[in-house]
């Protein structure tokens, strides 16, 4: 098939023809011989023969649980590579985690462990094939949503306590106070401020219809904490852990903007819950229910990733719609932040740290100037400007492993950094840390 101006849009791997360029560029991306294009069916065989919205919880979505029914989803049936884990497997292959389910205990209010039929490997840092492979193709590569899906081993970590592991230097440990504390900072913030100072994982444009109703229920507890007399935290304490209980037992049904409000109330709730009211960060390392809090966040993680994380315009190399761009963003944003969180969280509670490896095929943080220009007309030139002098592709995580220790950066790093704002900067210097402990704990 050809386009209006007459390009051959027609992919030279399995034949398949196209309408728009745009849909044989994300085809490219994952097509291999043999592959069959997935049915537009999202929703689970009864949700859509029922004609009633699905929440594509899997293995089983939560109106089948409600009937005690058999859930299947029609993509399951294709035959075709859906997902791919990061070393290019087929994800049915290279593993069989699924979605978690998290519940509450009724009598003591405890989560209860949620289930997982996860194989899990250890994860190995990148070879020196991937490691070239990154330097010489940066274009923006393929992410699914499986990558955020908890392994059963972290999972068993996750809820085994802290370990106070030896191997955890003094250098490793400085940088995860630096980034708690500057999470931490980020609730005290909001606190202060509201929403006239955001914390660089959420965006103005996330609130020009209203804010949502976690977001809205966060602050007020932030303001609570905030204004709270040490005779008064266990109360703060009390009320912020049920306010996460509700964030997470009722995510399933939400809008992808509500989820992405969700997800951010939650990294701020925890960092109260987890820091706001100790002196010292590992007194209650052992406390089972921070580790199935940590555990849940990564449910939502998930249900995040999987609205979404790439915009069409940043496939194919053109410029986005600004709040569509804004949202897209902030989801990254929310899922990079929260994932070192955890990673920080780890090291300093005695946990056996968490590697971010999953993350290598994910954009950095947006540069500073595009993050908070104010100005639609403003952005879109600055953006147009952008992605003129990135048309190599925009900067990756995964490139953030190969930067050593050396003073000099390649021409790419020196470029990125040169733009980026306080997320990424903490950002870069966590992820060399953990290369550092990944060694150390093989």
């Amino acid at each position: 098939m050809t386009s209006h101006d007459g390009e051959d849009l027609t992919c030279d791997r399995c034949s398949r023809s196209f309408t728009q360029k745009s849909s044989l560029a994300r085809h490219s991306k994952r097509c291999q011989p043999g592959f069959k294009a997935p049915t537009r069916q999202k929703a689970c065989n009864h949700c859509a023969k029922a004609k009633v919205r699905c929440d594509l919880i899997r293995p089983t979505c939560g109106r089948c649980v409600a009937r005690s029914q058999r859930c299947e989803f029609a993509a399951d049936t294709n035959d075709g590579p859906d997902d791919f884990s990061p070393d290019g497997r087929s994800a049915k292959t290279a593993s069989s985690t699924v979605p978690l389910r998290v519940t509450f205990d009724t009598e003591d209010g405890l989560m209860s462990a949620p289930q997982s039929i996860a194989s899990d490997t250890p994860t190995q840092l990148p070879d020196q094939a991937s490691r070239s492979a990154s330097r010489t193709s940066p274009t923006l590569c393929s992410f699914e949503p499986a990558m955020l899906q908890l392994s059963e081993r972290r999972r068993q970590q996750l809820l085994g306590g802290a370990t106070h592991n030896a191997n955890y230097n003094a250098v490793a440990e400085h940088v995860a106070r630096f980034a708690l504390r500057t999470v931490r900072s980020w609730a005290r913030l909001l606190a202060v401020h509201g929403l006239n100072h955001l914390p660089p994982m959420m965006h103005r444009l996330q609130f020009v219809k209203g804010v949502p109703p976690a977001i809205a229920n966060c602050l007020t507890l932030l303001r609570m904490w905030d204004d709270s007399h040490p005779t008064s935290h266990q109360l703060v304490h009390d009320t912020i852990l049920a306010e996460i209980k509700r964030l997470i037992g009722h995510f399933q049904m939400d809008s992808p903007e509500d989820l992405l409000a969700d997800c951010q109330a939650l990294l701020m709730l925890m960092t109260v819950l987890f820091l706001g009211f100790n002196t010292c960060v590992t007194r209650d390392a052992n406390d089972p229910t921070n580790g199935d809090i940590m555990i849940a966040s990564w449910c939502l993680k998930g249900a995040l990733a999987r609205t979404g994380l790439f915009l069409d315009a940043e496939v194919t190399n053109t410029t986005p719609d600004w709040q569509e761009w804004a949202f897209t963003a902030a989801k990254r944003r929310t899922i990079l932040a929260a994932h070192h969180f955890e990673w920080s969280w780890s090291i300093l509670s005695g946990y056996p740290v968490l590697t971010c490896f999953e993350l290598g095929p994910l954009p950095a943080p947006e540069a500073r100037f595009l993050w908070l220009e104010t100005d639609e007309r403003r952005w879109k030139s600055l953006y147009e400007t952008w992605m003129n002098d990135w048309k190599d592709g925009a900067y990756r995580m995964c490139e953030f492993f190969h930067i050593g220790t050396e003073d000099s950066l390649d021409e790419r790093g020196e470029r990125w950094y040169a733009e980026a704002d306080d997320l990424g900067m903490m950002l870069i210097v966590e992820v060399n840390s953990a290369l550092e402990l990944a060694q150390m704990n093989p």
